[in-house]
């Protein structure tokens, strides 16, 4: 489900897309094809809020787990013809 906000004052007009972790069909906005995305994972504030803790009061080696857990990571949507990035889905602080 897509949300408009309507800016009357900057004559702008910002929607919010309700992303997946898993690829999607969407409009890329750069080449303005139908297209379902191409998903790239990458660390994101879970990632970080797990590492930290993990060095800090347990083994350093232990820090490492978060980045290279899958399901730890953001997942950016890319189009696959033109790669430009179209959304992000946030794993935490959404």
């Amino acid at each position: 489900m897509a949300q408009t906000e309507a800016n009357p004052q900057s004559g702008t007009t910002v929607m919010a897309i309700e992303t997946s972790p898993y690829p999607m069909n969407m409009m890329c906005t750069h080449c303005g094809t139908q297209v379902v995305t191409h998903t790239v994972p990458t660390p994101g504030v879970l990632v970080w809020s797990l590492s930290v803790p993990l060095c800090y009061f347990w083994f350093c080696c232990c820090c490492l787990i978060p980045w290279f857990v899958y399901e730890c990571h953001d997942i950016e949507h890319r189009c696959p013809q033109c790669r430009t990035h179209l959304a992000t889905y946030r794993r935490c602080c959404r």
